[in-house]
Parts: structure tokens; sequence; C-alpha cells
């Protein structure tokens, strides 16, 4: 759930995934106890928390070039607002999606940008 706390309207919001566990993140070896995870695009889903209501999905964006891994670190999507505005106070909540290329443990953090 990401609430809108700016006092004024949001007109395009993104998540962005940094200090992830991915290839050649720190500590990463192919087949070694770390995963290789990644950031991918999602679909709207029905949620009860408690009562229903849609988790937005999520639209990654291209990596900036020099970047290959689609979905690694740094790696950031953007959110169809409802209405294409988000008002201060409104909240809206997110299908967060990640694959993995390897099994094993993961950290990662997810921040908001807006506009």
């Amino acid at each position: 759930k990401i609430t809108n706390n700016t006092g004024g309207s949001i007109t395009k919001l993104r998540v962005r995934v940094g200090r992830l566990s991915t290839l050649n993140a720190a500590g990463y070896a192919p087949g070694g106890p770390n995963a290789d995870f990644r950031l991918v695009a999602s679909s709207d889903v029905a949620i009860n928390v408690p009562g229903a209501v849609t988790a937005r999905g999520l639209t990654v964006q291209a990596p900036p070039t020099g970047l290959p891994l689609n979905g690694g670190y740094n790696a950031s999507a953007e959110v169809a607002l409802p209405g294409g505005t988000l008002a201060d106070g409104g909240f809206v909540y997110i299908n967060l999606a990640f694959k993995y290329e390897q099994a094993g443990g993961y950290t990662y953090f997810v921040s908001g940008e807006a506009k």
C-alpha cells in the first residue's frame, strides 16, 4: 500500500528496487546460497486487506543502456494510477512481483518515486 502524503496530487508513480539479491550482487555465486531475484511485470489482482480491493499491476521499465539484467538491481516499474491521479491522502495497493533465476536467500528494498 502506497499512500500519498505529499500535499499535492501525484500523476506518475513508480517503484524502484535496490539492495536486491541478484546476479553479480555482493555474496552471489552461481549455485551458491543467495538468490538471483528479479522484479517482473504484474497484473491487477483482487485482494482482501480486509475488504476487497484491487492491487494494481506494475509495468517494468526498460533498463538503462549498459544494464542488461532486466528486473535486477535498480530496476523500476510504473504503477497505473486509477483515474491517472492519486490525490493527497489517497492510496493505492500494488502487486509487487519477483521471479528468481536461482533459488536461495534474498533481500530487497523498494522505494517509491512520484511526480
